[in-house]
């Protein structure tokens, strides 16, 4: 709108081509006015475009950030179960260390009574070792036998036999 100061004033002359000029003026000014309208209006459908836009992004954005909220709590259990079942395993890995530890002792006090036994049977072998035992001679054996069993069956032979066995 043209603020041209003749026609602000009161009681001015005005004339037709002023009148013309400043309607061509106003409907120069009308038309842009309605085109920056009209932008208006188009600025309007993109801006109700973009709100809707931005909504399903929200709403997508929150379904996504949900679903990880849910993974990394999965996650975070199963990173609990197994530090849960890595604490069971170093419990395992520890009593083993301690049973084998136990087993050692055992087996060195097993190896000290072993060795004493050892020893023990070694003495046991010196002190029974047979004394040489002196058998008479097989001929006077059988002489012997023959008079006290006259039908005996035994010769010679089978004394020595059986001397040599006696022996050892």
């Amino acid at each position: 709108m043209s603020d041209s100061p003749e026609l602000l004033k009161p009681n001015a002359e005005v004339t037709d081509s002023e009148l013309q000029n400043e309607l061509g003026n106003l409907k120069a000014e009308n038309e842009k006015l309605q085109t920056e309208l009209g932008n208006l209006g188009n600025f309007k459908t993109e801006n109700e475009n973009l709100r809707a836009d931005y909504a399903a992004l929200l709403e997508s954005s929150t379904h996504v950030t949900n679903k990880l909220r849910q993974e990394v709590q999965e996650l975070q259990s199963q990173l609990d179960a197994e530090k849960k079942r890595v604490e069971e395993v170093w419990e395992e890995l520890e009593d083993s260390q301690e049973a084998r530890e136990n087993l050692r002792s055992e087996n060195l006090e097993l190896q000290k009574t072993c060795t004493q036994l050892q020893s023990e049977l070694v003495d046991l072998k010196q002190k029974s070792a047979p004394a040489e035992k002196n058998f008479p001679d097989a001929a006077d054996v059988l002489n012997q036998l023959k008079a006290k069993r006259k039908k005996s069956k035994t010769d010679l032979a089978d004394l020595e036999f059986i001397l040599e066995i006696l022996e050892g």
